[in-house]
């Protein structure tokens, strides 16, 4: 991708695609962007031995160069988001951040699905194209004037792509759902986001918050959910 910021010398390509995620998803967890972009030395492929060192080393560094707006220390919620300036360099668009009544769930979402993509690259299979809820509406209903009255399908949480070889040398791609689910949802909106989701998709990954509300999920949806908190 191409940087048009003049400052453009302070950029490795590892913080054009740091920067790039982050802009994409409203904002990262600083715990998913550390196990994304630092686990590995960007020349020499070794095994980091502190990726969560040195992303909060390089994450100051942006900050202080005016690419990523200060983080605040919130622990596990601490958020990684980019500036509207180093979101023209990059000539994505600059979405405001997660609100602070959503961070939790967001946080959640996009660790689970980083835990997922390490979990899938072990078995040789790419999670890949993940879009978060906001952009699914997006995409909907983008160049289309929302009216009173309009009604559209549930959307999940996210959804992603699954590319994984075939025995015959090609590979074969499956789109799947994820959503993760609190005891704040009921019965109504479980059973309300299964019907809606089921037939849109080859598959849907239940998530929850407890085990109370994971047997409370496979009951209603009739599908294994996993504890994730």
């Amino acid at each position: 991708m191409e940087v048009r910021y003049k400052h453009v010398v302070a950029l490795t390509p590892r913080d054009v695609d740091l920067l790039t995620f982050c802009a994409l998803h409203k904002g990262a967890p600083v715990g998913v962007v550390a196990r994304r972009f630092f686990a590995t030395h960007p020349t020499t492929g070794e095994p980091n031995k502190d990726p969560d060192h040195a992303c909060r080393r390089r994450l100051k560094e942006l900050v202080a160069l005016g690419f990523l707006e200060p983080i605040a220390a919130r622990g596990d919620r601490r958020i990684a988001a980019v500036t509207a300036k180093a979101a023209a360099a990059l000539g994505v668009a600059k979405r405001d951040t997660v609100a602070l009544k959503g961070r939790a769930h967001h946080v959640a979402t996009l660790t689970y699905l980083q835990d997922l993509t390490e979990r899938y690259a072990a078995q040789g299979v790419k999670v890949l194209n993940i879009r978060l809820e906001f952009q699914l509406r997006s995409d909907l209903q983008a160049g289309h004037r929302t009216r009173k009255g309009d009604a559209f399908d549930a959307f999940p949480d996210a959804v992603f792509e699954l590319e994984r070889p075939t025995t015959d040398g090609s590979m074969d791609r499956e789109e799947h759902a994820l959503e993760y689910v609190t005891q704040k949802y009921s019965d109504r909106d479980i059973i309300d986001k299964a019907e809606s989701f089921t037939p849109r998709y080859d598959s849907v990954v239940w998530v929850a918050d407890k085990k109370t509300t994971a047997k409370r999920l496979s009951a209603l949806t009739g599908r294994p959910s996993e504890v994730w908190a």
